[in-house]
């Protein structure tokens, strides 16, 4: 689609149609019982010169002796958590505390066009707890909260070229802060960070609290907000974006799951 800014409303792809009326199939299109209809609406992008970001939970098998109960989904989002789930010991009276996640992130700068400036890569993680607010005993709100992260996930970590550590002076209860760099110190520099094409993978493993004595259980947020940095440590332009996952934790009994027999 053609490139346009606010003032060029005339800019843009839309939508012709032509109907032809006549007595005689050959002759149909060139009667000149014709109406003509263009649509309104133009189809169009406003600026190319902007980031994405896309944070998908991984397909991984690795963790299905938690979904061993019924149909297994082979943990393809892994992002439902049970308090009941199995132990390694095929207890799943015992609870296992802390159930793991992994997911990826695809952070996406081709289409920045002062790239060249960005010496680091700097991503932040948050987390949001689903809340629901009641008025006259139904739901009237539902809403997401921003929560302290250890009090819900355990042995976060992030993974670019490195594994990376968090930032101590900015990351706090609330939030956790990463800096990676993109280019070494040498001359010329090399580049150092997990990146092609101005594309950045990062890889988000954790573990979610869960079961034992654990009590919140709700549908939770991870956002993800990723930028680019210059020499300054200023956000360059376009470059913020953020994306998120949600899990849900509970607390289900598995052995209804199983599917009964057929006589």
């Amino acid at each position: 689609f053609p490139e346009r800014t606010v003032d060029q409303t005339d800019i843009g792809v839309n939508v012709l149609v032509s109907s032809n009326l006549s007595y005689v199939e050959a002759s149909l299109p060139y009667s000149n019982k014709k109406v003509n209809y263009r649509d309104s609406q133009y189809f169009y992008i406003e600026d190319t010169n902007s980031a994405t970001l896309k944070l998908k939970a991984d397909d991984d098998i690795r963790y299905d002796l938690f979904d061993i109960w019924g149909n297994s989904s082979y943990n393809e989002s892994q992002l439902g958590i049970n308090g009941y789930s199995r132990t390694n010991t095929y207890n799943w009276k015992a609870p296992y505390q802390g159930m793991p996640v992994s997911a990826t992130a695809i952070y996406n700068t081709a289409g920045i066009s002062n790239f060249s400036d960005a010496k680091q890569v700097k991503y932040i993680l948050q987390l949001y707890k689903k809340t629901d607010v009641s008025e006259n005993g139904a739901i009237s709100v539902v809403k997401y909260e921003r929560v302290a992260i250890d009090d819900y996930i355990s042995n976060v970590k992030l993974t670019g070229g490195s594994l990376l550590t968090k930032d101590a002076e900015q990351s706090g209860a609330s939030e956790y802060v990463y800096i990676e760099d993109i280019y070494d110190t040498a001359d010329p520099p090399g580049i150092i960070a997990n990146m092609s094409d101005q594309i950045f993978t990062a890889k988000l493993d954790f573990d979610v609290k869960t079961g034992g004595d654990f009590k919140d259980y709700a549908n939770y947020q991870v956002l993800m907000i990723a930028a680019l940095l210059d020499a300054n440590g200023n956000v360059i332009s376009n470059s913020l974006k953020r994306d998120f996952i949600v899990y849900t934790n509970a607390r289900i009994h598995p052995e209804f799951l199983v599917p009964t027999a057929t006589p």
